[in-house]
């Protein structure tokens, strides 16, 4: 699809493997395909200017909590699933496609409908009540 994304798990240096391919559908007209280097991406929020400090912030922020999901591989490492290895691929894959949301106290959680954007989910508690 035209705008689509694919590759920022490995250009964000999340993982080394890719989690997506992409090819050109039959009786494409044809198929424009830009490659943004993991360099050029990390170098273009290096050099944001100081107005955009909120964006650079929450850039950096996002790349050390993937991090984190990836290294204890969070949400199936909570399962507690019997020969589940953090190392494995599919574990670090949906670590990252996992979306973490922390609560304070008192914080009131309202899942999205199966019908929402996002579709149908399952959800983990990892810790708390």
């Amino acid at each position: 699809l035209a705008g689509s994304t694919f590759g920022e798990i490995a250009a964000l240096g999340l993982l080394e493997s890719r989690a997506a391919s992409a090819r050109a559908g039959p009786g494409a007209a044809g198929c424009c395909v830009l490659r943004v280097s993991a360099e050029d991406i990390q170098q273009a929020f290096l050099d944001m200017e100081e107005a955009a400090d909120h964006e650079h912030e929450v850039y950096w922020n996002l790349i050390a909590s993937r991090k984190e999901q990836l290294e204890q591989g969070v949400p199936l490492a909570c399962m507690d699933l019997v020969g589940l290895r953090i190392t494995d691929p599919c574990v670090g894959i949906l670590a990252l496609h996992a979306e973490r949301i922390e609560f304070v106290s008192g914080d009131l959680w309202s899942p999205l409908a199966d019908c929402g954007p996002s579709g149908a989910h399952v959800s983990v508690i990892d810790s708390g009540q």
